[in-house]
């Protein structure tokens, strides 16, 4: 009686430590998610220069576009050449999205199943380009593995599934991190059925007064051949202040 009393509590013990170990490993993935957005948006605040091509089998178009970061929850992404797209852009205010089009003067208000659609024409998503921090707070983070990548350096691969509440379109993402950087490497997005459609590579990391950010990426759309979109960062400013209240829809289309 007593051994299989020793027996039962040495199972729970085990389960409760399996249990302890998998909200650890949980809360641990999230927090190398939000540090490697940092890199991608800075810590609090970014304002960037950037360079677009959109990259085709017939044609290369290349665009140059503003945008500002704040915090986690707002972002404003303004194209400034070629002159036809002008004042287009894109506002993020916590959970609300916009776009404004310069053509017909108008500000859209961008519903969840459209913010993964391609922007302008791009690869590159309404989130991709607002550098959207969705990722973080809308899906469940888990570590699968840690493995060397092509330089030799430890990387973390993290799967993200979006919560059944949150309205994403993509089935999963899976995220590899370098450890101690915590440069994102690459990321894959799949499908609802398991298809892996789209893929984000990391060609450069640069360094502003000491600061990592990720300087050039490239997004590659798996199902068609050819088509693939990158932006590279020609300057940057990170954590200087920089007022909430820019983010606005008056300062989405002034100057347009």
């Amino acid at each position: 009686m007593k051994k299989n009393i020793c027996t039962i509590l040495t199972l729970s013990m085990f389960f409760v430590c399996l249990n302890s170990v998998n909200l650890f490993c949980n809360e641990t993935a999230v927090i190398i998610i939000e540090k490697s957005f940092e890199l991608f948006r800075g810590k609090d605040s970014s304002h960037a220069q950037m360079t677009m091509s959109i990259n085709r089998p017939n044609r290369n178009d290349v665009l140059s576009l503003e945008s500002w970061t704040k915090g986690d929850q707002l972002s404003l992404s303004k194209f400034l050449l070629p002159a036809k797209f002008k004042g287009q852009g894109v506002l993020i205010n916590n959970d609300s999205m916009w776009t404004y089009s310069a053509k017909s003067g108008r500000s859209i208000k961008i519903s969840n199943s459209m913010k993964s659609q391609g922007w302008m024409g791009s690869d590159a998503s309404y989130d991709d380009i607002s550098k959207s921090t969705d990722t973080i707070f809308k899906y469940t983070h888990k570590i699968l593995r840690q493995e060397k990548n092509a330089k030799g350096k430890t990387v973390y691969i993290i799967e993200s599934i979006p919560k059944r509440d949150s309205a994403i379109v993509w089935g999963k993402e899976v995220t590899a991190i370098e450890v101690g950087t915590y440069a994102m490497q690459w990321k894959e997005f799949y499908d609802q059925a398991g298809k892996i459609v789209k893929r984000f590579d990391v060609l450069e990391i640069g360094a502003y007064k000491g600061k990592p950010y990720m300087k050039h990426f490239k997004i590659t759309n798996l199902e068609k051949e050819g088509y693939t979109t990158e932006l590279k960062t020609d300057s940057i400013v990170l954590d200087e202040p920089m007022s909430a209240e820019f983010f606005s829809i008056n300062n989405l289309e002034k100057n347009s």
